[in-house]
């Protein structure tokens, strides 16, 4: 008898992944970070292509996070500081002009 791990949160509305969703959004993050940019998902109806490409979203975001925080432990905080006062590029982009 399997037992349910502590560390995960159990809610109601969540279903999991079934395996061929899995394999998709991979194979869709993969070939997005390759040389392939652009992707097809022709499944069937009600095999949760949404929750497929939902899924792929997801993981190019924590691909994308990871990556940062790599750079910011290699590289450093960036340096760029915006103009004081200015919240918006319109802003910046003037004073930047006026400097």
């Amino acid at each position: 008898m399997s037992q349910t791990p502590t560390n995960v949160v159990w809610l109601p509305f969540v279903q999991p992944l079934k395996p061929h969703q899995v394999d998709d959004a991979t194979t869709n993050v993969s070939r997005g970070l390759g040389g392939y940019h652009h992707t097809f998902l022709s499944n069937d109806m009600g095999m949760g292509k949404t929750k497929t490409y939902f899924t792929a979203i997801e993981l190019k975001n924590r691909h994308k996070r990871k990556s940062r925080q790599q750079d910011i432990d290699t590289k450093g905080q960036s340096g760029v500081k915006s103009p004081s006062g200015c919240q918006k590029i319109g802003c910046w982009e003037h004073k930047r002009r006026n400097v």
